[in-house]
C-alpha cells in the first residue's frame, strides 16, 4: 500500500469522518477476524500433534505386542509334541496377534489422517495474512475514493 499525503488524511478526519470511522471499524473487523482465524489455527495445530503424538505411542505398544505374540507362537510350535499340547493356547494368541495386527493398522491409520489434516491447516494458515491485505485494500479504497470526492 502506498502512503497517503498528510494532506488527504487531515482531509478525511475534518470531512469525512463518518466514512472514515466506518472504513476504521471494518478494518478492524478484517483484523480481528483474522487473529481470530490464527488463534483458532494454532489451537486445532496442538489437538492433532498431540493426536498424532499418542497414535505414534499406541503403534510403538502394537508393533512391541505383535513381536512378543510372534515369539511366543515360535516358542509354542517349536515341536509337534508341544505343538498339540498348546493348541488351545496357541490357537488364542493367534486370535491376540490378529486383534494386536488391527489395532496397528487403526493407529497407523490415525497418524496418517492427522499428518494429513495438519498439513491442509498449515497451508489455511498460510492464507491468514490474506485477511491483513483485504484490510489493506479496504484502507487504499477509502483514500482512493476520497481523492475522487
Amino acid at each position: 500500500m502506498e502512503k497517503q499525503p498528510k494532506f488527504l488524511k487531515d482531509f478525511t478526519k475534518k470531512y469525512s469522518q463518518k466514512e472514515r470511522d466506518e472504513t476504521a471499524q471494518s478494518i478492524r473487523a478484517k483484523r480481528s477476524e483474522s487473529f481470530q482465524r490464527k488463534k483458532e489455527i494454532g489451537n486445532r495445530e496442538e489437538v492433532l500433534e498431540g493426536s498424532i503424538f499418542t497414535h505414534k505411542v499406541s503403534l510403538e505398544k502394537q508393533e512391541k505386542e505383535i513381536q512378543r505374540l510372534r515369539a511366543e507362537i515360535d516358542d509354542l510350535n517349536k515341536n509337534f509334541p508341544q505343538r498339540l499340547l498348546n493348541y488351545f493356547k496357541l490357537k488364542q494368541v493367534r486370535a491376540d496377534l490378529d486383534v494386536a495386527s488391527q489395532k496397528k493398522d487403526k493407529a497407523v491409520t490415525g497418524v496418517r489422517k492427522n499428518e494429513e489434516e495438519k498439513d491442509r491447516v498449515k497451508r489455511s494458515k498460510e492464507r491468514i495474512p490474506e485477511g491483513f491485505e483485504s484490510a489493506s485494500r479496504i484502507l487504499e479504497d477509502f483514500y482512493t475514493s476520497q481523492k475522487h470526492t
